[in-house]
């Protein structure tokens, strides 16, 4: 029980924004054929024809609120609760295929994210309650026979999670067989751990994901006292500080994944044992209460299913104490990460991040104030390379590739190589019926087929670009060369979203409304020379020079 609750940074926006959505979306009528599913799309809207499994989470974040006693805690042993629980766990249960793997974007999938996070929840669950059901441990055994041949090489973050699901289980069924498969998948995991602390996803660092591997990486040591995992959560920890902004935010589009949120109970766990984990957790919770905070624009899938238990959870073993660790935010520094790409300036007034894995992009936050709007502070200036809009496809600067040609000299970073093509994927009634068909026919052979279209589905153009970035206290210089052997019918340059398509991703942000630097679009070009300055204290950008070939 939180020993003040009044002073719990997480109380208000669980109580008030969290735990009121996620109850909305549990059928919560007991007379219902899908009483204790948590699709509101299937079983209200009904624009579903199965349940997306990875929506049954939220029954973790009721658990642990029925469980929490605490005078601000309404839920706190309320026999309702404890039905919509129950009901959630049966459903789970009832709506597994038989060989324990669920659906998550289509039916007949058999995916391992609503195989493996659902099982953690469930387990968790089962135990918070005190539960005895021979059911619902058989609907156990069968997701940890799917998880324990699966090998996920595209996330590691969902590797990771399902080490503590597993673990989970394990405490349930007591058997001795899911050790040596945890113990396997452990092994495999620690090597994939890059020498600056981050796990590759999709082929580089992500923040957001970073974060979900390590809130089950912490629940994980929490539930076993595993000591194998803490050199990796140690590693982690000291990744994921160089990424809290100075306004509160975190991640984006410089990593692979362009993820911005956080899942914060790994910290509050371990912010006993790692005063670094509190200090960073402290920080992500400045603006909790206001309309800057990071997660406010998380929509009601990720931030009930993800991050809804994770956030209950953080309320719940949050435990205040004062740290006296600066973040390197709070410093001046330079410093190079040759396995991401990643590069980070530090001055008085700013912090700018460039991954030049990702054609050079560039994010520079101010130091001096929070209050976005007002000040126009927050995040001042982003660039996210250049967009070549087709018909039937986007051409990028910003797709993460290991063959650009990178450079660093000093405060001098260059980067060159081609524009990457990406299909424009939208679903038509065709391509629906088309992807049903598959799904019945080739069922979970479907998942890395629909992965490459979806997520790393791309191939080189002949459109070639050169960036120069020039860094020094005061402003930044890009100076970009673009050349087509063809017209380029629409060139626009682009201050947000990179392309990858990631689901839990383009949540918006308040800083999106007043980024200073302007979007700029070319068209019938075949060349461009463009060169800008940012003044870090004027806080304005010029052009220093176009030059156009038509």
């Amino acid at each position: 029980m939180t020993k003040n609750n009044i002073s719990n940074p997480y109380l208000n926006f669980v109580m008030n924004n969290i735990v009121p959505r996620i109850l909305t979306k549990l059928d919560r009528d007991y007379t219902s054929q899908t009483y204790g599913c948590f699709d509101r799309k299937y079983w209200h809207y009904r624009i579903n024809d199965f349940p997306s499994l990875i929506e049954q989470q939220p029954m973790l974040a009721l658990a642990q609120l029925y469980t929490w006693k605490d005078k601000s805690n309404i839920y706190y042993k309320n026999e309702k609760i404890r039905e919509y629980i129950l009901a959630a766990l049966n459903f789970w249960k009832n709506k597994l295929h038989s060989d324990g793997s669920g659906d998550e974007y289509w039916p007949n999938e058999h995916s391992y994210p609503p195989t493996v996070f659902p099982l953690f929840a469930a387990c968790e669950s089962y135990k918070l309650l005190n539960l005895n059901d021979d059911s619902l441990k058989r609907a156990m055994l069968k997701s940890v026979n799917f998880i324990s041949k699966w090998k996920e090489k595209g996330a590691v973050n969902q590797e990771i999670a399902s080490i503590a699901a597993l673990y989970s289980a394990y405490t349930i069924l007591k058997k001795k067989s899911i050790l040596i498969i945890i113990d396997n998948k452990l092994k495999k995991i620690i090597p994939l751990q890059t020498k600056e602390g981050w796990f590759p996803e999709y082929g580089g660092a992500d923040l957001g994901y970073l974060s979900v591997a390590l809130d089950y990486a912490a629940n994980y040591y929490h539930l076993s006292k595993d000591s194998r995992i803490l050199p990796l959560i140690e590693n982690m920890i000291g990744f994921i500080k160089y990424f809290v902004h100075p306004d509160g935010t975190f991640g984006g589009d410089y990593g692979s994944r362009n993820t911005e949120y956080f899942l914060l109970h790994g910290l509050e766990l371990l912010s006993q044992k790692y005063p670094l984990a509190r200090r960073i957790a402290d920080k992500l919770l400045e603006n909790i209460n206001t309309a800057y905070y990071l997660h406010n624009g998380i929509d009601d899938r990720y931030l009930c299913d993800y991050c809804g238990r994770s956030f209950v959870g953080a309320m719940i073993s949050y435990s205040p104490q004062s740290v006296n660790i600066k973040l390197p935010y709070e410093l001046e520094f330079e410093k190079w990460f040759a396995y991401s790409k990643i590069y980070i300036k530090s001055t008085k007034s700013v912090y700018i991040i460039v991954n030049l894995l990702k054609g050079g992009i560039v994010k520079v936050y101010s130091k001096q104030s929070n209050k976005h709007i007002e000040n126009k502070e927050g995040l001042l200036f982003s660039d996210c390379g250049y967009n070549i809009i087709n018909s039937k496809n986007i051409l990028t600067t910003n797709w993460l590739e290991y063959e650009y040609n990178i450079l660093i000299n000093k405060n001098n970073l260059f980067v060159d190589g081609v524009f990457h093509k990406q299909s424009l994927f939208v679903l038509t009634p065709l391509t629906s019926i088309l992807l049903r068909f598959a799904a019945k026919l080739l069922g979970k052979l479907l998942i890395p087929f629909a992965k490459r279209i979806m997520i790393s589905s791309q191939s080189i153009s002949l459109v070639t670009f050169k960036r120069s970035i020039s860094l020094s206290d005061e402003s930044l210089i890009i100076h970009d060369f673009i050349s087509s052997p063809f017209i380029i019918k629409k060139l626009c340059s682009i201050n947000r979203f990179s392309l990858r398509y990631v689901p839990s991703s383009r949540f918006f942000q308040i800083n999106d409304l007043f980024i200073i630097n302007k979007e700029r679009k070319y068209f019938n070009i075949k060349k461009l020379e463009l060169k800008k300055r940012f003044d870090f204290f004027k806080k304005e950008e010029k052009i220093l020079n176009v030059k156009i070939i038509n």
